[in-house]
């Protein structure tokens, strides 16, 4: 979707904003930026400090952060999708994955409490300047956390 100079971002619904950041998305060259990702956030403090984290398994032109799983020092968990509910799966390079209703790959380890959780990396199609994300559209995210 090409947006003209009298249809502003921030004008657009947010149906429109997803197809818009999945355009935009595609020109990316996501192997670089997962990997600079990855680096920058093993270096802050929050990841340092961090024992058990959730991160995502990347969907199509999605930042891959799969990289992690290399810091043996860390524990990893990923989603699963239960009718409404987002759950949080330990995941390591050994796990069994299977395809979600959303086609997204979740692993078939059994659910964990989300309490163990030290960091929740979250996917975004995009992010405002005020930190705001447009997400899928499911609100998953935003009921687990």
């Amino acid at each position: 979707m090409q947006l003209s100079a009298n249809k502003r971002i921030n004008e657009l619904n947010k149906q429109e904003l997803r197809i818009w950041a999945k355009n935009e998305r595609q020109k990316l060259d996501t192997e670089a930026l997962s990997k600079l990702l990855a680096e920058k956030l093993q270096q802050t403090e929050e990841y340092k400090k961090s024992k058990n984290i959730m991160i995502f398994y990347p969907l199509e032109n999605e930042i891959n952060l799969l990289s992690l799983l290399n810091d043996t020092s860390k524990s990893f968990y990923l989603p699963k999708i239960d009718g409404r509910t987002l759950l949080c799966c330990r995941f390591d390079k050994t796990t069994e994955l299977c395809e979600s209703c959303f086609h997204t790959k979740e692993p078939e380890s059994p659910p964990e409490n989300k309490s163990l959780l030290d960091l929740i990396i979250v996917p975004a199609l995009a992010v405002d300047k005020n930190n705001y994300r447009l997400g899928y559209g499911k609100g998953f995210y935003d009921r687990f956390l």
